[in-house]
């Protein structure tokens, strides 16, 4: 976004709509006077406007070049009652692709009117206050959703679910150090405008706001990206037979496969990754490379033994690495192996569901052998028995833990550092307080931490921060 972008005093347009063919194109136009432009290629019939209002009025649009005028409807909204607070409207026309650039084209011909930057109204939204940066960063989040659950988290971070919260927050930090503040003119005669105590009980109030703000960061920082299951378990344990089979089931058929599928143990030696549905949601799906275990040939794994341990102990890493960015873990067990002893069910844990792969092998009363437990699916990916009931329980699992999600990515990503420095100065604080320091001090720290609440609402922030969130957006947002 370039310089020019932070001039708001200038006349902007864009098309609004998606780019290609529609039943309606729109272009949107912001700034001091745009309707006295753009009126000059429109024939209104004797209409007078009321510039303190909104309006609707059908008219045509003048294509002098063409020796053509187009049918179209402005929407006119005054100062202060549109999107970017600013004079603004938009020109409703048919949406052809090529009459969309048409009238850009014109618009822009007057010399007067120029094209928008990425982002730009609602950069404009942002500077005249409509908006505040967590919501302006909602916009963006609405626009590139991909779940049902993350439209949801980025609308109700659109309609100020974070951003109203955190401001009463900073609100009632500036109230208790314009209290503690207040006291310094009056410190030779013993005037306090806030005891140790109320000042202590406000400070623990906003530690455990922040706090809180922080714990939904750290446990669901990934909630914007897709989810992630995870197959882990024995090398030819059925893993990479699932891992195709759900590649290609919603494909509706089973030609190809993204992970080699082989009777010898250890075939899949890094890691896969495909994007699936798995009922009405998409995840990501990765293969993990399977560990070995006492069964496992010799003539499969490197050389010698040192090599061998040196490579099973990276395939562990790797594994481990991966697991931490999982919403959920399929651990993978062979029928065969629990059957003959040689594994045992390990207890119920969170986000893990255990795999009994391979389950047309086995008769009726073998697979009766197995206990009634939620976590525990018996599957076969060569009759499918078990995989809809699988899907369906990873689904419901995902998306119920992810429900309590309150920030978009974006957010996430820019405020990070803003609360945990944030909570640093609150706790800072607290000590302070609790051990009778000077009073100075702990004003200097409650403004550290009132700094760092106003940088993720954008109440404080540098022009390089507002370039680098609102040039990701499209042109006409």
């Amino acid at each position: 976004m370039g310089k020019s972008a932070f001039d708001i005093d200038e006349i902007i347009a864009a098309q609004a709509t998606p780019k290609g063919e529609g039943h309606r194109g729109i272009i949107r136009v912001s700034g001091p006077g745009c309707f006295n432009e753009v009126e000059k290629f429109f024939n209104l019939f004797g209409f007078q406007s009321n510039r303190n209002e909104t309006f609707i009025v059908d008219s045509f649009f003048s294509l002098q070049d063409w020796g053509a005028s187009l049918p179209a409807t402005i929407w006119y909204w005054p100062e202060g009652r549109g999107y970017t607070g600013q004079e603004s409207l938009e020109i409703h026309i048919p949406g052809s692709s090529a009459l969309i650039e048409k009238v850009l084209q014109t618009l822009f011909s007057t010399g007067s009117i120029r094209s928008a930057h990425p982002g730009e109204f609602t950069l404009r939204a942002f500077l005249a206050g409509r908006l505040d940066l967590t919501q302006a960063e909602a916009v963006l989040a609405v626009i590139d959703a991909k779940t049902d659950d993350t439209l949801i988290t980025a609308l109700k971070q659109l309609s100020g679910n974070l951003s109203k919260s955190l401001s009463l927050l900073r609100e009632n930090l500036i109230e208790t150090l314009a209290h503690l503040e207040a006291g310094f003119d009056f410190a030779d005669e013993d005037i306090s405008f806030i005891s140790s105590e109320q000042l202590l009980a406000r400070v623990q109030s906003a530690e455990r706001i922040i706090d809180d703000r922080l714990k939904q960061i750290t446990n669901r920082s990934d909630h914007q990206q897709l989810p992630r299951i995870i197959l882990t378990g024995y090398s030819n344990s059925g893993k990479s037979s699932l891992f195709n089979r759900l590649v290609h089931r919603k494909r509706g058929n089973g030609e190809g496969e993204s992970a080699i599928v082989s009777n010898v143990v250890g075939t899949t030696r890094d890691y896969l990754e495909e994007e699936i549905i798995l009922v009405d949601h998409k995840v990501l799906l990765t293969d993990t490379a399977g560990l070995s275990n006492a069964n496992r040939p010799v003539s499969d794994l490197p050389n010698s033994k040192t090599n061998r341990d040196e490579f099973e102990s990276k395939i562990r890493v790797l594994t481990r690495e991966i697991l931490l960015n999982a919403d959920l873990c399929y651990q993978f067990m062979s029928a065969e192996l629990f059957v003959k002893g040689d594994q045992i069910l390990p207890p119920p844990r969170k986000n893990v569901f255990i795999i009994i792969s391979k389950v047309d092998l086995l008769d009726d009363e073998l697979r009766s052998s197995f206990p009634e437990r939620e976590d525990l699916f018996l599957v076969s990916s060569q009759t499918d028995e078990g995989i809809e009931k699988l899907c369906r329980a990873s689904e419901n699992l995902i998306y119920t833990e992810s429900e309590d999600a309150e920030m978009v990515q974006g957010t996430v990503l820019r405020c990070r550092d803003s609360f945990l420095r944030s909570l640093k100065s609150l706790q800072e604080t607290e000590k302070l307080i609790l051990n009778s320091a000077d009073e100075t001090l702990i004003a200097y720290e409650l403004r550290l931490a009132l700094d760092d609440i106003g940088k993720i609402l954008g109440v404080v922030h540098a022009d390089d921060i507002l370039d680098s969130i609102f040039s990701k957006f499209c042109i006409g947002k």
